[in-house]
């Protein structure tokens, strides 16, 4: 699978101009760690870095829930420790799932400005085929 994929990749670069070809490469599959880092880029980086900024907030929160949690001896205030830190490690799990699903959408629209690019690409080599 790899061979053919690669195999691709090599034919559709022919069909491409150098700057072209420079484009196609930049919008090629990231890692995990290329994919974060992109958070933090364009015009939503303020956005990413103020929820970054909140998790680490709640996740303090939450931690210091737990140690009075434990310190308590009675049950009404362990409740209320107890909610308030339930509270806080859910909130942290949405905005770290909000993150994710931000993180998969700018892959998606990588990938889907890929096929656009080849798209072009064949249609400009079509035009220029059926010029006599």
């Amino acid at each position: 699978m790899k061979k053919d994929d690669k195999r691709i990749e090599e034919m559709i670069k022919q069909g491409l101009s150098p700057e072209e070809s420079a484009y196609y490469d930049s919008l090629r599959e990231q890692n995990l760690t290329g994919m974060i880092s992109g958070l933090f880029r364009g015009p939503t980086a303020w956005l990413s870095a103020l929820m970054s900024f909140l998790q680490v907030v709640l996740f303090g929160v939450f931690l210091y829930c737990v140690i009075r949690f434990i310190n308590e001896d009675q049950l009404r205030p362990m409740l209320q420790w107890g909610g308030l830190g339930m509270l806080s490690i859910v909130a942290v799990g949405m905005l770290k799932l909000y993150l994710w699903m931000h993180m998969l959408n700018l892959d998606v629209r990588r990938a889907l400005k890929r096929i656009e690019l080849v798209m072009a690409g064949n249609a400009l080599a079509r035009k220029k085929a059926a010029k006599p």
